[in-house]
């Protein structure tokens, strides 16, 4: 992506800004190394993706982000129920299973989804898929955070309600967040916001590059079921 200049610290949270086709979602997929940057330096956590190997960058995915899709269910399985969607990052991750049951139990909670623990994806209305898509990617306890426009197709008031679950959750876990958003109300709840467009021109060779390879099993971790 040519031109763009990014430095977040730990906890923080960021709004990556700009309308459609101004390389939101690739600057996402570059963070997550779905997508290779083809010049300048990339790096999230102390690690350099430019040098990282295949296996380097999948134990990346699954230990230092999270990522939430635009379209929720692209992260979800829609056998399981919310409860088992939430559970099934963490079952790369040694420990007791009820630790792993009281996390997932204490994410849903905390998005609001405390009386959905049943509920299969295709019985939640769209927020609170969405919801759920976000606790799939907080479920390993990443540090970096990955938000996909998570209140698209919402109204104010269901973003707002969001806001008012996702923000205090990250600030509790200490999780830094770029959200990409054409949300005001997204914008105004972040530390930074990151304009997107004018003078920082996503590089047309990465558009071509993120719409060609599809996105690794490792943050699509149900497509491999």
């Amino acid at each position: 992506m040519v031109g763009v200049a990014l430095d977040l610290a730990e906890g923080q949270l960021m709004a990556a800004v700009g309308g459609a086709g101004s390389g939101k979602t690739t600057l996402l997929n570059v963070l997550a190394g779905v997508v290779h940057a083809q010049e300048g330096q990339v790096q999230v956590a102390d690690r350099d993706l430019r040098r990282m190997t295949d296996d380097e960058l999948a134990a990346y995915r699954r230990h230092v982000i999270g990522y939430a899709w635009q379209k929720p269910e692209a992260g979800l399985l829609g056998a399981l129920t919310a409860l088992q969607n939430v559970m099934v990052p963490m079952l790369v991750e040694s420990g007791r299973k009820g630790a792993r049951v009281r996390r997932a139990v204490a994410l849903l909670e905390a998005l609001g989804l405390g009386a959905r623990l049943d509920r299969r994806p295709a019985q939640l209305v769209h927020g609170e898929a969405q919801r759920l898509a976000l606790a799939v990617a907080l479920a390993n306890e990443p540090r970096l955070l990955l938000a996909d426009e998570p209140t698209a197709d919402m109204d104010g008031t269901a973003s707002r309600e969001l806001l008012a679950d996702l923000i205090p959750l990250l600030r509790s876990t200490g999780t830094a967040a770029i959200i990409a958003t054409r949300d005001q109300q997204v914008v105004e709840s972040m530390d930074e916001v990151g304009p997107l467009g004018g003078r920082l021109q996503p590089d047309p060779r990465l558009w071509a590059e993120a719409e060609e390879r599809p996105a690794p099993a490792d943050i699509m971790p149900f497509r491999e079921w």
